[in-house]
Formats: structure tokens, C-alpha cells, sequence
């Protein structure tokens, strides 16, 4: 009983910290459903945001190759390579 209550409550932790803390890796591009906020600091300090009703989706910016973006309904703004 005691060790499905550590599993339990093991699961629910990781479930909040996946949601606080998305997306980890740079590489991992985050989504929410509107109404929603977007916002990414890109390497050479610019700041990108956007306001979605619909749905907001975002990537940090920190590989070259992979720029980070924010796009809120459809309408993209890419951080300069």
C-alpha cells in the first residue's frame, strides 16, 4: 500500500514538473490551447512573443541549426540565425 502511494505520488510530481517546466530540452517545441501567451528569448537577446486564442506554440532558442520561434494562430516570428 505504502509503496503505491510513492508511485502515485511519484507520477503526479512528474506530471506537474513536465507541465512547469516544458519545453526542457531546446529541441522540444511546447503547445498550449488558447486563450494563451508565448514568449521566447532568442540567443542575441531579442525577446518574441505572441497572443493566441486558438493556440500558441513555441521552441527555445539555443541550437543554430534549430531556431527558436513563437507562433500564436498560425502566424510564426523566428529568432535570427
Amino acid at each position: 500500500m505504502f509503496g503505491n502511494r510513492l508511485f502515485t505520488a511519484g507520477l503526479l510530481t512528474a506530471g506537474l514538473l513536465g507541465t512547469l517546466l516544458t519545453p526542457a530540452p531546446v529541441n522540444r517545441i511546447g503547445t498550449q490551447s488558447g486563450p494563451c501567451n508565448a514568449s521566447v528569448t532568442c540567443r542575441n537577446g531579442k525577446t518574441l512573443t505572441c497572443h493566441g486564442v486558438g493556440s500558441c506554440q513555441w521552441k527555445g532558442d539555443g541550437i543554430p541549426s534549430l531556431p527558436g520561434f513563437v507562433q500564436c494562430d498560425g502566424v510564426r516570428q523566428t529568432c535570427p540565425p
